[in-house]
């Protein structure tokens, strides 16, 4: 972030601040992610960027769980993956749908965090985006586990462990 902002250009700042909600959520500090959204709102907001302020408005959502308020955090996530149904944004639509299905886990809502999984499969098929995948079958192997089905659990978890070492993503294989 120091470095984005010594550019002194908004893209790369947004970019940064975006990458330290993504630390600090990976770091369970949640309570720093809203101070650096609101920063990071004011820069994409007074230079008309709107990517960064997308991929970033579920965090908050995820961060407020982490904390607690876990009816308000589903609803941010909620709303967000409505605003993105409208926009028919493919590429952040398995993504919210992920998250999603994290935090009706962290609720207890089995049944409608194996609905957002399901939802999620069937936007990265239509979509070929599969970024998430990792994470999608670490939270499916939750899902089996919390519903007593050990065995498909240990494949998912080794299905999330594949799929990350594949990729190179080295939290979600960790995370896995």
């Amino acid at each position: 972030v120091a470095d984005a902002r010594a550019i002194d250009h908004p893209q790369p700042l947004a970019f940064a601040l975006l990458f330290e909600i993504f630390v600090h959520l990976a770091r369970r500090t949640p309570r720093d992610v809203q101070r650096i959204y609101d920063q990071l709102a004011i820069v994409c907001q007074s230079h008309g960027i709107a990517q960064e302020m997308y991929w970033a408005a579920p965090l908050v959502g995820r961060a407020l769980i982490e904390l607690g308020d876990l009816n308000r955090g589903l609803r941010v996530l909620e709303e967000g993956l409505a605003a993105h149904t409208k926009s028919r944004s493919a590429l952040i639509r398995p993504y919210y749908l992920v998250l999603l299905a994290g935090a009706q886990l962290r609720a207890g809502n089995l049944v409608r965090a194996q609905q957002s999984l399901d939802e999620s499969t069937q936007v990265a098929a239509e979509t070929g985006q599969h970024a998430y995948d990792a994470e999608h079958s670490r939270l499916q192997a939750e899902v089996f586990d919390a519903s007593g089905a050990i065995d498909a659990a240990e494949r998912k978890f080794q299905d999330a462990l594949q799929t990350s070492r594949q990729q190179g993503a080295r939290w979600l294989e960790l995370r896995a």
